[in-house]
This record gives C-alpha cells, sequence and structure tokens, in this order.
C-alpha cells in the first residue's frame, strides 16, 4: 500500500488542471480503481488478516482523499491568482487607453 501512496504522490507532483487531478481520482478511488481492488482481496483473508488489511486500507483512502483535496485546493487557489493578475492587467491596460 505505500507503493499505491508513492505512486499518487508523484503522480500529484505534475498535475496543474482539476480535469488531470480527476483523472488520477478515478484510476485510485474510482469504482474500476486501483484501492477498489484491494478491496476485492479482503475476501480471500484470514478474520485477522482482514482487521490489519482493512485498517490499513481505509488510512490508504483517507491518506489519498486527504492529498487529492490539498491538490484540488492548491489548483484552485492558483486559478484564482491567475485570475486576478489576468484582471488587474486588463484594468491597467484600460488606464493607459
Amino acid at each position: 500500500m505505500e507503493k499505491i501512496l508513492n505512486e499518487i504522490k508523484e503522480a500529484l507532483e505534475n498535475v496543474t488542471e482539476i480535469n488531470e487531478l480527476n483523472d488520477i481520482k478515478v484510476k485510485y478511488m474510482g469504482k474500476k480503481g486501483v484501492i477498489n481492488d484491494l478491496t476485492s482481496k479482503l475476501k480471500d483473508l484470514t478474520v485477522e488478516e482482514k482487521k490489519t488489511f482493512g485498517q490499513q486500507l481505509n488510512e490508504l483512502k483517507s491518506n489519498v482523499t486527504i492529498m487529492l483535496d490539498e491538490k484540488r485546493n492548491e489548483i484552485e487557489k492558483n486559478y484564482k491568482v491567475e485570475g486576478d493578475l489576468r484582471r488587474e492587467v486588463q484594468l491597467k491596460l484600460k488606464r493607459k487607453n
């Protein structure tokens, strides 16, 4: 599970658009995603293994959700800053004319 978490961290480093973020979310958290595939392995485990594996799986889901939310906030903040800068430049240009 650590490997999956590292894959997601690496993938998120290069994301700059919301649609890219959504693609990563679907790949890992979607109905047919990597993490959901891990859930199907629970049926093959003993009760004790299920308990441990289930806790690890829940922790992974929680960490991934936090990472995705943080990245979404970062992207949205960048959109806002870019939009503010564009409006500022447009106002300055209008004033010059």
